[in-house]
């Protein structure tokens, strides 16, 4: 395989969430740029503390038989991805999204200041969100070409734990676990990878009659 030095990726990240609803919130086509606005219905986390992760793992069934000391075969018998960062805006909603919590905001009024609050507790309900993650790399043209990441379906995984220091940031760790989408077709239902490769290439102009 040739050595192609633009596909080493050092990047940045930026994460998206969409609810889960119908009409279905669109993917961001391949023609919007690094940095674009994405469809409706995709809301940006903010900033971040730390890169981004997405892992996954499959656990393995082994298949032995008399006839060999070694496995013959082998299938995944149980599959899970995961994304994590920490945010960086300490905010209530932002509390409320890593914690499956409820965010209110009162406008200010007379003497009163505006307020935000979040509470949580005694509802077994996790919101489903559509997570979108989006990096950037320069090919070997030099053109400036966005990574993406779709995870289907995911809910935050097992809340946040807050830390105020006189000497760190207070972050909120934001962790999704992916839920499997049995709607789309096998090899496909739990997230999926798109690298741009090159700029659109304009149509060639029609001849003059």
């Amino acid at each position: 395989m040739t050595n192609v030095a633009s596909n080493i990726i050092v990047t940045g990240a930026r994460v998206f969430l969409a609810p889960v609803s119908s009409p279905a919130v669109l993917l961001p086509a391949p023609t919007v740029p690094v940095d674009g606005a994405w469809p409706t219905g995709w809301v940006s986390v903010g900033f971040t503390l730390e890169p981004t992760k997405l892992t996954y793992k499959f656990d393995v069934l082994q298949i032995f038989v008399e006839q060999s000391y070694s496995p013959i075969r082998r299938r995944r018998t149980k599959e899970e991805a995961n994304v994590e960062t920490v945010l960086a805006e300490h905010t209530a909603g932002n509390m409320a999204l890593t914690m499956a919590g409820l965010a209110t905001q009162t406008a200010a009024a007379g003497s009163v200041p505006g307020y935000e609050t979040m509470s949580v507790g005694g509802d077994p309900n996790l919101p489903v969100y559509m997570v979108g993650i989006e990096g950037g790399y320069n090919d070997e043209a030099s053109d400036f070409l966005p990574i993406r990441l779709f995870v289907w379906l995911a809910t935050v995984s097992d809340g946040a734990t807050l830390e105020y220091g006189k000497d760190k940031v207070a972050g909120l760790p934001l962790k999704l676990d992916a839920l499997s989408d049995v709607a789309r077709p096998r090899k496909q239902q739990l997230f999926s990878f798109q690298r741009v490769l090159g700029v659109a290439t304009p149509p060639a102009p029609e001849p003059d009659p």
